[in-house]
């Protein structure tokens, strides 16, 4: 194991590499190729293969014992240089530390330059993950994807069941208008009716103030309490009064609710063209963010 640490550490100083140079291109720390090179710890076998390849040389000749102690390469000069020669060149250069500020959560490539990764902060402000900028850019495009896939299948089930509901009541309209022997009439109030109702049903869907505005009418009446003696028609009485309340407030509940309805159905059917102008805006504002990051992630792998 002693001979192996002090091969690597003889042919690293002879490539001119410090120990954090060589442990990023192995995805390690500089720490471990320290224990490497003390004899504290040795590679595996698929590590020693990528030593081999970044040294160019072969497994026999970093594994086994060297007789004068250190690696030898000569130059096109014809005179031999050591590994020991190449450390003093070397030491007598400044090298400015690496610092690695941490490592990708997704791929756990080590991260030394600010501009090389992101800091993906939770709702509450918090540091969620640490990305480096090729799994950001896979992330937001993957964020984008699923925003236009969510957005274009709200699309289609708020088509769906407006055209259903709009049906309906065409359907229900012609078949009066037919049995008053009125056709035209029948029609004309089918169509009104069936427009209002997949203007309402579709808003219903896109979540916008049509939404807000329905929801504002579903609401329960509370009654007030009631006074009662602590006897036996006293019971009775109070059971008698809370179940009239009971009714009461049901009552109102659904009379309130009908209200609502159709004063949110005649404001969705003037609102509709507006709220249509502004779903097709937000699907193509989405779907360009989604080319943006799919341009951005592409341009980084």
């Amino acid at each position: 194991m002693r001979e192996l640490g002090k091969n690597i550490a003889e042919f690293r100083k002879m490539k001119d590499m410090t120990q954090a140079e060589l442990g990023q291109q192995l995805n390690i720390s500089a720490q471990a190729i320290s224990k490497w090179e003390k004899g504290l710890s040795e590679p595996d076998i698929s590590t020693l293969k990528k030593l081999c390849e970044i040294f160019s040389c072969s497994l026999d000749d970093l594994t086994e014992a060297h007789d004068g102690g250190a690696a030898e390469e000569k130059p096109e000069n014809g005179e031999k240089k050591t590994a020991q020669t190449d450390a003093q060149t070397t030491a007598a250069q400044p090298v400015e530390p690496i610092i690695i500020s941490g490592y990708c959560d997704s791929c756990k490539k080590p991260l030394i330059k600010k501009e090389e990764y992101h800091i993906v902060h939770d709702g509450n402000g918090g540091i969620q993950r640490l990305l480096c900028n090729k799994c950001y850019a896979h992330t937001q495009l993957s964020r984008a994807q699923g925003d236009v896939a969510e957005s274009s299948s709200n699309m289609r089930k708020s088509i769906i069941w407006s055209s259903v509901a709009a049906a309906l009541l065409f359907i229900f309209f012609l078949i009066g208008g037919i049995g008053n022997k009125d056709v035209g009439g029948g029609i004309l109030v089918g169509f009104i009716m069936g427009y209002i109702a997949f203007a309402l049903v579709s808003q219903l869907f896109w979540g916008n103030v049509v939404c807000d505005l329905l929801f504002f009418f579903i609401r329960g009446f509370r009654m007030p309490g009631v006074i009662f003696t602590l006897d036996l028609e006293g019971l009775i009485f109070l059971i008698a009064v809370k179940v009239l309340f009971a009714v009461l407030a049901g009552v109102l509940s659904v009379l309130f609710f009908l209200i609502g309805l159709v004063i949110t159905a005649v404001f969705a059917a003037f609102a509709f063209p507006f709220g249509l102008v502004a779903r097709i805006r937000e699907g193509r504002k989405a779907k360009a963010w989604e080319r943006e990051c799919a341009a951005n992630y592409k341009s980084l792998t």
